[in-house]
């Protein structure tokens, strides 16, 4: 069992992006160059990334932000239709195929599906999810329940040449990450995160308008700021702690995207330092979210939705939700009723470099109910890596 106590999923605290006045600016070769900021292996099943998702695609888009009748778009999915019950989805495959020849066929989305259920989030997202290849171009995927979330998930299966992995393997597969997506993998240095991706010729959707997009990686925010201004790359996402210079700019252009990501603490409850209910749940009475928010840079651009579940990402609350507003009194009682001793030690916490701030903060809010713990930062890739292997 590994050692971890809790640890803080990072998302986009406030999706925005920025472009340098000069993208685009390789008009002989059309190449775009993009950076990223946290670096994974390219394994689009546990690590969706910017790359990634470039060049895998799934079968549908969900977005919870539009209207109802325009929350999913087909992707490799040219129609489908679900069953009065809910609980079956039928999909029927566009004429598309993978950046190496092979047509897209439902034995492949059976076969990504399958693979999905064998990794880390697959089988937590997927459980109780599976397909079955109708004919060659029509599948139908089995679902748990008849809910929202589902769009959500179906949205986030990546589908590979199943055929292909198969007889690679999966660490093969993803050295050349064969996909169906607008642009295809030319070389990919894992050492220093560079990639090489040029646009795929045969793609469904039509010819991207770029011939080539060349991604770097840069994990230190300031550096990413710096170099945009310097014209080094194109585009870039940024934080909430370099949005306001970047949008002072005149040279570079700042856009915002939709706000589907957060930050949320998740608990090993099979660590026995966190296996009491009643102390996780006052960690998260304890903790001053409205305050945390505050300190983006970036006002008002935030929720606090003080739960998990959330309508953008299809997810709707269940009856009986505890919402964890800020109430330190509550985290005392709770703590008190539970017979749990104060001070108590919860040891090191992992965090990534840009959260410093806001995990001081959250420290001292535990520090005022009794609960401590000590905070390090880590550089987001490192970070990831220690969260996937349970550390």
């Amino acid at each position: 069992m590994k050692k971890g106590t809790m640890s803080l999923i990072l998302g986009c605290m406030i999706g925005a992006a920025a472009f340098s006045s000069g993208a685009m600016a390789d008009q002989e070769s059309n190449t775009l160059t993009a950076a990223y900021t946290y670096k994974a292996p390219l394994d689009p099943f546990d690590y969706a990334t910017d790359i990634t998702r470039t060049i895998v695609e799934p079968l549908i888009r969900y977005d919870g932000l539009k209207e109802a009748d325009e929350q999913v778009t087909p992707m490799l999915a040219e129609s489908y239709e679900i069953s009065e019950d809910g609980l079956t989805w039928t999909f029927k495959l566009r004429d598309a195929q993978f950046s190496d020849g092979k047509q897209v066929t439902a034995d492949d989305v059976v076969g990504s599906l399958d693979y999905a259920l064998t990794t880390a989030t697959g089988a937590g997202n997927f459980a109780g999810f599976s397909a079955e290849a109708v004919d060659e171009k029509t599948v139908a995927i089995t679902v748990p329940v008849a809910a929202e979330y589902i769009r959500y998930y179906l949205g986030n299966l990546p589908i590979i040449n199943a055929e292909k992995f198969e007889a690679e393997g999966a660490e093969a597969y993803f050295e050349t990450l064969t996909g169906t997506g607008p642009f295809v993998l030319q070389s990919y240095d894992e050492a220093t995160g560079v990639a090489e991706l040029t646009a795929n010729e045969n793609y469904w959707g039509g010819k991207p308008a770029l011939d080539a997009i060349n991604f770097r990686y840069v994990p230190d925010a300031n550096t990413v700021l710096i170099a945009l201004q310097k014209g080094e790359v194109d585009y870039a996402p940024i934080t909430s702690a370099t949005y306001n210079q970047a949008n002072k700019d005149s040279k570079l252009k700042t856009q915002f995207s939709a706000p589907i990501l957060g930050n949320y603490i998740i608990f090993n409850t099979q660590s026995e330092i966190v296996a009491d209910q009643a102390l996780r749940q006052a960690i998260l009475f304890a903790i001053d979210t409205d305050g945390v928010a505050l300190m983006s840079e970036v006002p008002g651009n935030y929720q606090v939705p003080h739960g998990f579940f959330q309508p953008e990402w299809g997810m709707d609350k269940p009856e009986g939700f505890t919402e964890y507003a800020y109430d330190p009194e509550k985290a005392k009682e709770l703590l008190a009723e539970a017979g749990i001793e104060t001070p108590v030690d919860l040891g090191e916490i992992s965090i990534t470099q840009d959260q410093k701030a806001m995990w001081e903060a959250i420290q001292q809010n535990l520090a005022d109910v009794g609960i401590n713990i000590s905070v390090s930062s880590v550089e987001t890739t490192i970070w990831l890596d220690k969260l996937w292997k349970g550390d």
